[in-house]
């Protein structure tokens, strides 16, 4: 699974606001644990090896990392937090068009689809539909954050490798979480 990029290259380790990419292009940035593959799946979509730098120290990074792909648009390579509020947040400082959020399930459901047969997916859901449901997309402050910023949020399964290309080129896959769902 790789990207077909004629050019990647690293552009600067921000580590403040102030130092944040703010020109036009979009940025698709890639929010998780420390220590869970997110500079090795940058680098696996690039088919490079050693592109995004792997941490020696897990949880120690403190910088976020601009990759520009054939200049038109970045990866960022976020440091590693344990929840979703701080990448959001983060999402949020840096102007994100997109949160992006691979899962354990192929995206967001009226009930848990293990235990109710009768579940139905979503292919897109709103921000107080979420919120009125109850249903566990995010935790509540993430999801609250997430709506206060505009920001919505794609969740889709991490089981095939495809979908993390699919969703970083447009592809509407899994459950879009927006302001008001478009019809």
């Amino acid at each position: 699974m790789s990207i077909n990029v004629q050019k990647a290259e690293f552009i600067l380790s921000a580590a403040s606001p102030k130092d944040f990419r703010r020109d036009a292009l979009p940025q698709v940035a890639f929010a998780g644990r420390s220590n869970v593959g997110k500079s090795s799946v940058i680098n696996r979509l690039l088919n490079r090896k050693n592109f995004a730098r792997v941490g020696a120290a897990p949880g120690k990074t403190t910088q976020i990392n601009y990759f520009k792909i054939d200049n038109a648009f970045y990866l960022v390579d976020l440091p590693g937090y344990g929840y979703a509020r701080a990448a959001v947040l983060r999402a949020a400082e840096i102007q994100a068009d997109m949160i992006l959020l691979a899962k354990n399930i192929d995206g967001v459901y009226s009930a848990d689809p293990k235990k109710d047969p009768g579940a139905v997916k979503y292919d897109a859901i709103s921000y107080d539909q979420v919120l009125a449901d109850h249903l566990q997309v995010m935790d509540l402050t993430a999801t609250s954050l997430a709506l206060e910023n505009h920001i919505p949020v794609m969740i889709f399964a991490l089981a095939d490798p495809q979908n993390i290309l699919r969703a970083v080129m447009g592809e509407r896959i899994g459950t879009i979480v927006e302001e008001e769902t478009k019809s």
